[in-house]
Formats: C-alpha cells, sequence, structure tokens
C-alpha cells in the first residue's frame, strides 16, 4: 500500500501570534487578497503536464517549506470519495481529506513530478483519514489536527465572471500592511477547521486562519512570502534560491549581521590560568587560588595523558559541587581531551546511552563516592579525590588544534533519545570575542555542569576573576560586581537582589522584573556556545527583543 511508507504526526512550525490553547475555539476569519503572476505560473509549468492542483498545492508545499524551516511537510486536500469501499453503497455526496506528503527536492520542477506521483497513488487508494490514523497508531489531540494542520484547495478554473467580481472587490478593499484585502461575507464569525488553510482561485488567494493562533497582520505578511515565493519561481527553478524576504528586509539584515571582528590570538583556555595567590574557586567557604588551581590542573591531565587521553577524546565526567569541579574540567581540556559531563541524578541507561554508546567513552572523571554508579563501565576510572595513586607523565604535550573538540553537551531528551552538541575550542575563541561584560566581575555558578551557561567560567578565569559555586545553602552574597546567570524561575525562588542578573532559558516574567527592575537577557541555544545575543530589560515591552548580535556572530 503505498500508505506503508513511513507517516507519523507533525506539527507544523508557523509563525503563531499566540500560544496554543489547551483547547482550541475553532473561531476563524478569511481574508482574500491578489495574487499576481499565477497566469504566467501556470503557462511556464504548462510544458510538464501538470495539472492546477499539482502545481499549486506544490508551490504552497515550497512555501510551507520556507516558512517552517522543514525538509518534510504534510498537507491536507479534499477529495471525493464516492470509489471507499465505507461508502460505496451510501447515496449521498462524500468528501474524503488525503494528506499530501512534500518534500523539499533541489528543483521545483522535481517537486512537481514528486507531488504529482505521491497524489496519483494517494487517489487511487483514497483511505480513509480514520484508518490512516488507526493504522499509524497516530492518536487525536485536543488542540489541533493529527498530522497536518493546514489545508489547500485549488480552483483556478473559475469563472471569468468571478474573477472579475473578485478583482473589483480587492480593488475597492482598504489595505491592511500595504495590500488590499477584503474579508469574506461573515468571516469574522466562521469557523477555522485548521490552523491554516488556503484556497488558491481566479480571484487570487483566500486564507482561512484560526484567531486563537494568528493575527491578521501575520496572514496578511504570510500572504506578501506567498506572492515572493511566486514572483521567484518565475526567475528560477531552484528551490534553495528562493527567499521569503524582501530586498529592504535582506538588506537590513546584513546591517545587523555586519558584525566580522579580528579574533584574538589563538590561547586555550588553560593557557590563561596564571599561578597566583588571587582566589579563582569558591565554594561553601572552602577556597582555591589559581596556583592551587593551575597545579590541580595539571595533575590531572598528567594522569589522563598517560592514561592516553588526547586530542578527540571523549571523557565523561561525572563531579559534585565542590572546589574541585573547576580543575576537573580543565584537567580534560590541558590533557587534550573533551569532556562530557552527566549528574548523578542521570538515570543508568541515559548515562550508558551517552558515554558508553554515543560517546565511547574510554575514561571517566568523578569522585570516589561516585564510583558504584560506574559498575557497568568497562573503560578506566579517575577519582580526583585519589589523584596521588595514579601513575602521570612527564612534561605535559599539547596537540590541540582550535578545531579539535572542547566538549559535548547533551539535550534533555525530552523528544526522543538525547543528541550530543559537539562544540570545538576555535567556537569558545568566537565566544571570547564578544562584549566583555564579565571584566571586572567575579561570577556565581548556578548551573549544573551539563547546561551550557556553565561555559562563562572560562569568560571569569580568562580575566583572573572569582568563580563561586552555588552550594543552594544559605543566603546569595549581594554585589553588583557579582554575575548571577540564571532562570526566570530561579530568580523567582531565591533572592538575588543586588547582583548583575543575566537570565537565560525562559521568558521574563512580569513580577522577576518588577523584583529585580534591571535583568540582561541572553539569547541562543547551545550550538551557537552559550548564546548569541544579550539585551538589558526594564520594561516588559522590551522582553522579545533579543539584541544585536555578539561580535562574530549572524
Amino acid at each position: 500500500a503505498y500508505f506503508d511508507q513511513n507517516i507519523e504526526d507533525s506539527e507544523l512550525d508557523l509563525p503563531f501570534d499566540h500560544m496554543r490553547p489547551t483547547e482550541l475555539s475553532y473561531r476563524g476569519r478569511t481574508l482574500t487578497l491578489p495574487l499576481h503572476g499565477m497566469k504566467e505560473l501556470g503557462e511556464k509549468y504548462a510544458f510538464t503536464g501538470n495539472s492546477s492542483f499539482n502545481l499549486w498545492s506544490s508551490v504552497y508545499g515550497l512555501f510551507l517549506h520556507k516558512v517552517s524551516n522543514s525538509g518534510c511537510v504534510y498537507v491536507g486536500f479534499p477529495f471525493n470519495s464516492r470509489d471507499s469501499v465505507e461508502v460505496s453503497g451510501m447515496i449521498g455526496y462524500f468528501v474524503n481529506t488525503l494528506i499530501l506528503k512534500s518534500e523539499l527536492r533541489e528543483s521545483f520542477g522535481e517537486m512537481l513530478v514528486g507531488n504529482r506521483e505521491y497524489t496519483m497513488k494517494l487517489m487511487e487508494q483514497n483511505k480513509m483519514l480514520q484508518r490512516v490514523l488507526r493504522e499509524f497508531n497516530i492518536m487525536r489531540v485536543p488542540n489541533r489536527n493529527a498530522i497536518f494542520q493546514t489545508m489547500v484547495t485549488v480552483n483556478v478554473s473559475d469563472s471569468q465572471n468571478e474573477e472579475t467580481e473578485n478583482a473589483e472587490k480587492v480593488e475597492n478593499a482598504e489595505k491592511v500592511d500595504g495590500v488590499k484585502t477584503y474579508s469574506e461575507a461573515g468571516s469574522n464569525e466562521s469557523t477555522a477547521k485548521f490552523d491554516l488553510s488556503i484556497d488558491i482561485h481566479a480571484g487570487g488567494v483566500s486564507w482561512e486562519y484560526m484567531e486563537d493562533l494568528f493575527d491578521e497582520a501575520t496572514v496578511v505578511r504570510l500572504h506578501k512570502q506567498f506572492q515572493s515565493c511566486v514572483d521567484q519561481l518565475l526567475v528560477t527553478d531552484i528551490c534553495g534560491e528562493i527567499r521569503l524576504i524582501s530586498e529592504e528586509e535582506e538588506a537590513l539584515i546584513r546591517k545587523w549581521n555586519d558584525t566580522d571582528r579580528e579574533m584574538e590570538s589563538e590561547k586555550f583556555i588553560f593557557d590563561y590560568i596564571v599561578p597566583s595567590e588571587e582566589i579563582a574557586v569558591e565554594y561553601a567557604g572552602t577556597t582555591q587560588t589559581y596556583g592551587e588551581l593551575y597545579e590541580a590542573m595539571n595533575e590531572l591531565a598528567g594522569v589522563l595523558q598517560y592514561m592516553g587521553v588526547g586530542p578527540e577524546s571523549l571523557v565523561g565526567v561525572l563531579l559534585k559541587r565542590d572546589v574541585m569541579m573547576i580543575g576537573g574540567l580543565l584537567g580534560v581540556l590541558r590533557a587534550g581531551g573533551a569532556y562530557v559531563p552527566v549528574l548523578d541524578t542521570f538515570p543508568e541507561g541515559r548515562m550508558r546511552y551517552m558515554l558508553e554508546e554515543d560517546c565511547k567513552c574510554e575514561v571517566i572523571v568523578t569522585h570516589s563516592e561516585y564510583g558504584s554508579k560506574f559498575g557497568w563501565f568497562k573503560g578506566k576510572l579517575v577519582y580526583l579525590d585519589r589523584l596521588g595513586s595514579y601513575p602521570r607523565v612527564g612534561p605535559l604535550r599539547n596537540e590541540l588544534k582550535m578545531e579539535n573538540l572542547c566538549y559535548v553537551l547533551y539535550t534533555s531528551g525530552t523528544t526522543g533519545r538525547p543528541k550530543g552538541v559537539m562544540t570545538e575550542h576555535q567556537h569558545l575563541q568566537a565566544f571570547f570575542s564578544r562584549e566583555n561584560i564579565f571584566k571586572g566581575r567575579d561570577y556565581l555558578l548556578t548551573s549544573s555542569l551539563t547546561f551550557d551557561t556553565h561555559v562563562n567560567v572560562y569568560m571569569v578565569l580568562r580575566n583572573n576573576h572569582k568563580i563561586i559555586v552555588f552550594s543552594y545553602l544559605g543566603d546569595v552574597m549581594k554585589s553588583a560586581n557579582l554575575i548571577a546567570n540564571t532562570t526566570n524561575s530561579m530568580l523567582q525562588l531565591l533572592d538575588f537582589t543586588g547582583c548583575y542578573i543575566i537570565q537565560g532559558g525562559e521568558k521574563i516574567s512580569e513580577d522577576v522584573l518588577n523584583k529585580y527592575k534591571t535583568i540582561i537577557t541572553d539569547y541562543g541555544p547551545t550550538e551557537a556556545t552559550v548564546s548569541a545575543s544579550m539585551k538589558t530589560v526594564i520594561h516588559m515591552k522590551d522582553i522579545n527583543n533579543i539584541g544585536a548580535p555578539f561580535a562574530n556572530y549572524k
């Protein structure tokens, strides 16, 4: 059967204005807007023998690929279902919903061929939607349609009278964001069965959208992008060349991203550790000087190099929160390896998958009290609290290159198996070239080593300042020269007033902003080496502004 190929439940990532509610009201509205170039595009691809439906459903599929940044999208379309066994003996007009699986190809011509073959087989098989859901064990959810959330219909062979009538409506309509629009009669009180539906006809395009999810201005912007997609297809057939932004927007993006700066000299993070009596790390009243940190780093590095650790060696680390934590990370890096942090709260299955199956670690650095957690591990365990009992090399080697791995951080795995983000030493160089808000300030390490903000400690060490490993016991030291980099939830639970607050990973709530008055938002995925931009937030109206990119970030 044609549907025996993989069909999965999915949620299309559209530019919603509002979060999806737990229950949809299905309030909808329809906007009809003119679409230029319909005749010309039809003539361009007429030689391929494509139907109007295949042409315009493929254009819509390409548009959705670009808007959602997805390689595969599912689009529903109605089809006369008289051939279905379930209704063959019944009187009446029956319409089934078929699901077009649109895959992005190198050229639009290839998309047309692929979609045409897929659609013909769908129509031949004509399976009822409920059977598809049942066969693939896909459960319905109350706040969105299963598999697909957008529908396409094509009626470009409408009469000339309708085309003239709709053209007159559009000509006399008011403008919304520079585009003339009119609403279908009664659309303000209509219902929308899907997040977004598009009807392409002789008079243009009718967009039906859920008001729970979209504002009118966003739908108008989507139409502009759809028009841009049509315009560009008249010029090029290469899908990769299709862009949904205007020349003005592209110029603005180039201006935003004019961030190229000369990188600093190639130094590894451990090269910044200079022995001194200055305090490097503090935890619950216990301190470690830069001299002691330097010795601890080199001692562990010597042990690891003796065990064969070098460039591209992945070393598991399970370190408790104390003054030895930072030295444990630096020791792995000084040996030439890359560390893979885990927590003692991780289930054994997750630990084994990360360290044994995926990273294939041969060495794990930890404390003797955690030794029982690694009964399954066939490699070597190095206990930080027993380093004196291990042999080590003499002079340390440094065979590292900037393109060698520095660390691997794993995702939470809530949507499947966790995935490791690999960061190289050269990525840290880009990290160091950003605006140095860490200069002149100590740093309160509130996160675990499995969270990417722990990498901020290297900026602190580079500036020869102090890292305070947060113990979650007792009061937080209040100082404007102390950076507290944490989450909105933590800012609600604990009192960090008086500190220099950086918040990331969550949206700032109004009560938190009222409490702390000024907050620096830190934005960026783990792949960007902690963050890509920062923004000072004083008013709630600023919380969605992520700021300008750092130097050498785009």
